[in-house]
């Protein structure tokens, strides 16, 4: 244990074979629909690198007795000389296999049987959950065979569809999963991984500067990138078959005008037609994100049955009447022997273009944001 952590060694069969002990050091960030990463830092003769320097070492993180993330090494370094040196590895979650597998127009034929440049495999209309389970069970557990359970589907989520040729299941997958209401987690149980969803809950506190919980803050938003899409259809030249969404509340709101187009070529289906122009109207919401530094008090934790966690409605309140109600995004955080633990969180979409791990979350979650400016 260092800290609220614990710290396991499993192999690339997902076995378990030791604690890690003797940690000096760990930060990273857990993320809701995303990647979470982790940097850990041992001493150069740590009596456990052996195994932490095998291929496709990975580890199992917890936090309060709860499964942080699990994940593969990536990104191992070291200095020495051994009896000064750090030993450093950089892990990534188990999330990064919806990044990492392509959905296949059809995943259950050889891929000299892929069809001609029209097909998709399109599943839809049904609830998110089931589509996730579906498309990941096809291409990853079935046409792979990778060592990967698929939890029962119970139907949760709002209705959405979804199409794929040759692209990364994540691609195809979000916003709109997240846009529907649920949350999906990849992880390590039982020799294997487990892919499984969940609802957002709504935590019923709000966080204030003057309950000592926010230590600081900073906040940026962005107005809408789209307020009407154009959808291209089936058919050629003259015979093309167009159709449009337009959002006139956000049009007279923002006094603003903003056409965009959407392709949907793969299908001729007019309901499919309005649902890509809203999902797309979706992502190009306004938006604003809102990063806290938190101090744990008596009344606030991260983590535990009565904590925040990431994937969580939350409400902060901060400055001079800015009140940001949102999905949890994702936690950081820190621990030393020295400084102890560090938490920092950012609630509703990042908006920092510069960073590429991130642009993937400035689409996501536009369904439940609720943003306000004032008493």
């Amino acid at each position: 244990m260092a800290g609220p952590f614990r710290i396991d060694i499993y192999d690339k069969g997902c076995r378990w074979l030791a604690p890690l002990g003797d940690l000096k050091s760990i930060e990273g960030t857990v993320r809701h629909n995303e990647i979470s990463e982790a940097t850990l830092k041992v001493p150069a003769n740590h009596h456990r690198a052996d195994l932490l320097g095998a291929q496709g070492a990975r580890l199992g993180i917890k936090f309060r007795g709860e499964t942080l993330m699990t994940g593969p090494i990536r990104q191992p370094s070291g200095a020495g000389p051994a009896v000064a040196g750090d030993l450093v590895y950089g892990v990534q979650s188990d999330f990064r296999l919806l990044h990492n597998v392509l959905g296949w127009p059809s995943p259950s034929k050889p891929l000299t049987q892929q069809g001609d440049d029209g097909a998709y495999y399109t599943i839809g209309k049904w609830p998110a959950e089931t589509i996730v389970k579906d498309v990941v069970a096809r291409n990853i557990a079935d046409r792979l065979g990778f060592p990967l359970t698929i939890a029962p589907d119970q139907g949760r989520g709002a209705v959405m569809e979804a199409s794929f040729r040759m692209h990364p299941l994540y691609d195809r997958l979000f916003p709109a999963v997240d846009t529907a209401g649920i949350g999906v987690t990849v992880a390590m149980a039982a020799g294997g991984l487990v892919l499984d969803v969940y609802v957002p809950r709504v935590y019923p506190n709000v966080l204030t500067e003057q309950s000592r919980v926010i230590q600081k803050w900073s906040f940026s938003g962005t107005g809408p990138e789209a307020t009407r899409v154009v959808i291209g259809g089936q058919g050629q030249g003259n015979l093309r078959t167009f159709d449009a969404v337009t959002d006139a509340v956000r049009e007279t709101a923002w006094g603003d005008l903003i056409e965009v187009f959407r392709d949907a070529r793969d299908t001729a289906d007019g309901t499919t037609y309005q649902m890509r122009g809203q999902e797309t109207l979706d992502e190009a919401a306004p938006r604003g994100t809102l990063t806290v530094e938190l101090a744990e008090t008596e009344r606030f934790r991260y983590g535990g049955p009565k904590g925040v966690h990431v994937g969580d409605l939350v409400t902060a309140r901060v400055g001079a009447g800015i009140t940001v109600t949102d999905v949890l995004r994702e936690m950081s955080f820190s621990f030393d022997r020295d400084n102890g633990l560090k938490l920092s969180s950012t609630i509703g979409p990042k908006d920092d273009a510069l960073d590429q791990l991130m642009q993937a979350i400035t689409a996501l979650a536009r369904g439940v944001h609720d943003l306000k400016a004032g008493t």
